[in-house]
């Protein structure tokens, strides 16, 4: 009996003891930080990682009625209204309840008088409308994003409409460019006729200009011409007064005159 006990003592030991081993933690190493966990702490880090990454999702998604340069603005635990009246809290954010008098706590609401939506459009223009048309019943949006109660079915219609506007706007750009094509042709066709115009002015100076040269040139030729029409007349007159005189001398004497 005494052995008999002795050895159901030691199966139970074993038992024990492989249950434990069974039952121990394993120890994981995370990267190169250096930090230990074991395996029972694996699920809670498990939720926890799947708690961050919906927020973080969450957080990543564009806010109803909130153009994309304002999302910054109201990813905050405590949000301004833009006039500056009061703050409200992120929770209060599109609650339905106007809380600020310009709107801003209600982006995505008809719930402020003043309060705008921003239709994204992905694929065509974007642009505001007022709240009160959201939730109307009536797609204003072509992304059908101000109709989100599911009242009413909005199709996205933002790629047809902007390949359409797209088509108009080839149009009217290959009209402008031709029209800027023949102004362009007119320019340099002015351009060439201003050049020879003044080609032509500068020609009609330059024999302007020898023009008056020859003038001043035939003016002083012909005051020289007289100057020596003078000079010949002076000197035939002197030749004659010469021989004149020269000729009474060498008459004879007694002869009459």
């Amino acid at each position: 009996d005494t052995l008999s006990y002795k050895g159901d003592s030691l199966r139970t030991l074993q038992v024990e003891r492989l249950r434990i081993w069974n039952h121990r933690p394993t120890y994981f190493q995370l990267g190169s930080m250096g930090t230990t966990i074991n395996s029972f702490q694996l699920p809670s880090i498990s939720i926890a990682f799947t708690i961050l990454a919906t927020l973080s999702f969450a957080s990543s998604l564009p806010l109803i009625g909130v153009a994309p340069e304002d999302e910054t603005y109201y990813r905050r635990a405590n949000i301004w209204c833009k006039d500056g009246s009061k703050s409200f809290s992120s929770q209060r954010l599109n609650d339905d309840f106007c809380d600020c008098p310009d709107g801003t706590d209600e982006p995505g609401t008809s719930a402020c008088v003043e309060g705008k939506f921003y239709c994204r459009n992905v694929g065509h223009t974007s642009f505001v409308i007022f709240s009160s048309r959201v939730n109307d019943g009536i797609c204003d949006c072509c992304d059908g994003s101000d109709e989100y109660d599911g009242k009413v079915e909005c199709s996205d219609t933002c790629l047809e409409v902007g390949d359409g506007l797209g088509w108009k706007f080839n149009k009217e750009k290959a009209k402008l460019e031709e029209d800027a094509t023949t102004i362009k042709q007119g320019i340099g066709v002015a351009k060439d006729m201003i050049q020879q115009e003044e080609e032509e002015e500068l020609s009609t100076l330059k024999s302007e200009k020898n023009l008056n040269g020859l003038v001043h040139k035939l003016k002083d030729l012909k005051v020289m011409v007289l100057l020596e029409m003078l000079l010949i007349a002076v000197l035939l007159w002197w030749n004659a007064s010469y021989w004149k005189k020269r000729h009474a001398t060498r008459r004879p004497k007694g002869l009459p005159h």
